[in-house]
């Protein structure tokens, strides 16, 4: 180095503080040794935080909430599972539910409408109130295996209506529930 650059590094130290100088110093030795911030703040924290977690002073810290990690959120430090939404809530049926339909039961509501009981024909398990306003198969042309081959309003019951008189399925209306 040459003399006006050594005067104007010293006329620059001496212009500072004691604490900035020695702060300059201890930088420099650090940057010739090869340590900066990023080695120094990673080697503080003895443990791995998490993902909810940083290192700060040395100590594992809460990240704030509501950061998305792995499994949701973070909530307190810990990633908790976002919840799911509730399903969605239909209407309830009043009656007996066959394939979807809400329909209203066989029993006394039933023949109080003037109504008579059908077995359905997809599941013979399940009966159902149906308007009396036919007398004979004809009444009913709709042949059917299945409820969902019936009109919305319809289900398919079980009918003596085949070849000579043998189970055979039928669209039929329904009573809705009360």
């Amino acid at each position: 180095m040459d003399g006006p650059r050594i005067d104007a590094i010293a006329r620059l130290l001496h212009s500072q503080s004691r604490r900035y100088v020695v702060g300059l110093g201890m930088a420099t030795l650090a940057a010739a040794l090869g340590l900066d911030g990023a080695h120094e703040v990673s080697a503080r924290c003895k443990k791995k935080c998490g993902p909810c977690k940083r290192c700060k002073n040395g100590k594992c810290k809460p990240k704030p909430d509501a950061i998305v990690c792995a499994g949701g959120t973070c909530l307190g430090g810990s990633c908790v599972q976002t919840p799911s939404p509730p399903p969605p809530t239909g209407p309830t049926c009043a009656g007996t539910l066959i394939s979807g339909r809400c329909v209203l039961a066989c029993g006394t509501t039933c023949t109080s409408k003037n109504g008579q009981c059908a077995i359905d024909f997809q599941d013979s398990t399940k009966s159902f109130c149906f308007p009396v306003t036919a007398a004979a198969c004809v009444d009913f042309p709709d042949i059917c295996t299945q409820d969902a081959g019936c009109a919305a309003t319809e289900l398919c019951a079980k009918t003596n209506c085949g070849p000579a008189g043998a189970d055979q399925g039928r669209c039929v209306l329904f009573f809705p529930p009360s």
